[in-house]
């Protein structure tokens, strides 16, 4: 008998989770975002997404992935970051790099994270050759970095990912990168991409753990390295 009994609890409490579960109800906090990505809460209790923006009306190349549909792929300055803030959504950043290809698929700020106030990172993806960037030249040579953001919402490209991979080449492997997920920890950002399984670490300090420097001055590209940055 106390079996049996044990046995209806069970069954009461898995049914009780299962009504519970599908009266569950999704409410939307944002809308109207450009391709949204990754999201971090900051310090404060706010919500920040990275939007990999639409691109825009170009220049246009047919260089990136060439033998994959939906080319030509358009730049803009379309990319972003929005904020909902006390029921308010924002947008915070804008003209961070964009491009888009003709299906509408968008590569721009991929990720963001945050450690501390007035200190944020994002990551601008490529999906290429790193060589390619300079070789098709402005506004090109914007993707593949590391992004730095203020309090203030100004943004700076802070560490050049494409750099770093053309150096270091962490795989052996066929040179393509597409910077995506980040995690910020103290005395470093960890940067994931999505063309392999792959992470950099890059050191907001004089040291880093095989990766990038990024204490390069605004307006300066940073340089890869080791530990000797």
């Amino acid at each position: 008998m106390r079996r049996l009994w044990l046995a209806v609890a069970v069954l009461t409490a898995s049914l009780a989770i299962s009504g519970a579960a599908a009266a569950t109800t999704v409410t939307t906090v944002m809308s109207g975002l450009d391709n949204p990505r990754g999201l971090a809460f900051g310090p404060e209790g706010a919500l920040y997404v990275a939007e990999a923006g639409r691109g825009g009306t170009g220049p246009c190349t047919s260089s990136i992935r060439p033998l994959e549909p939906g080319q030509p792929r358009c730049y803009g300055p379309s990319g972003a970051l929005s904020r909902l803030w006390r029921g308010v959504q924002e947008r915070v950043v804008t003209g961070l790099p964009s491009y888009v290809n003709t299906m509408g698929q968008a590569t721009g700020p991929h990720d963001i994270a945050m450690l501390g106030r007035g200190n944020a990172w994002v990551s601008i993806g490529w999906g290429a050759d790193p060589l390619l960037r300079n070789a098709l030249g402005t506004p090109w040579t914007s993707f593949n970095w590391l992004a730095r953001v203020d309090a203030s919402g100004s943004w700076r490209l802070d560490t050049d990912l494409g750099a770093y991979e053309v150096e270091a080449n962490p795989d052996d492997g066929v040179l393509d990168s597409n910077p995506y997920g980040l995690l910020a920890e103290p005395g470093q950002v960890v940067a994931s991409r999505t063309a392999a399984s792959r992470r950099s670490s890059t050191s907001p300090s004089d040291r880093t753990e095989a990766s990038t420097c990024s204490n390069t001055p605004p307006g300066r590209r940073s340089s890869p390295c080791r530990d000797d940055c």
